[in-house]
């Protein structure tokens, strides 16, 4: 008979109650958020700075082998004629990749890139 009585007078939680934790949430919500826009937005700029050591190790490639096939150096314009510069997996050129440099771009992110030539003791550079 008392136990009937308590739960008759259990009304459940008030407004005020039921706020606080709706901006609770909406906070550990916009926090989630926040944290999640970072996290995605430094794995783009750790994809981009992957793809520049990824141009530098091709244009080393393509060096090496023709300073191992001829004894004559023939000037970076043969170097990049041979190389090719574009990443598969998202990632694009704007306008394109030229013997000077680019605009590499993946996802929202992008970075401005200059290549210095080759010479006969060094292979080409991305930066």
């Amino acid at each position: 008979m008392v136990r009937q009585r308590q739960l008759q007078r259990q009304q459940g939680f008030t407004l005020i109650e039921v706020m606080a934790v709706i901006v609770i949430m909406g906070i550990l919500a916009s926090v989630a958020i926040h944290r999640f826009d970072s996290l995605t937005s430094g794995a783009e700029h750790t994809a981009l700075r992957t793809a520049i050591r990824e141009l530098n190790v091709r244009e080393t490639l393509v060096w090496t082998n023709i300073k191992l096939g001829s004894d004559v150096w023939v000037g970076d314009p043969v170097v990049w004629a041979q190389l090719d510069p574009n990443i598969d997996g998202g990632y694009e050129w704007s306008p394109g990749p030229s013997i000077s440099g680019g605009t590499l771009h993946f996802r929202s992110q992008f970075v401005q890139l200059t290549r210095t030539q080759s010479t006969r003791s060094a292979a080409a550079r991305w930066f």
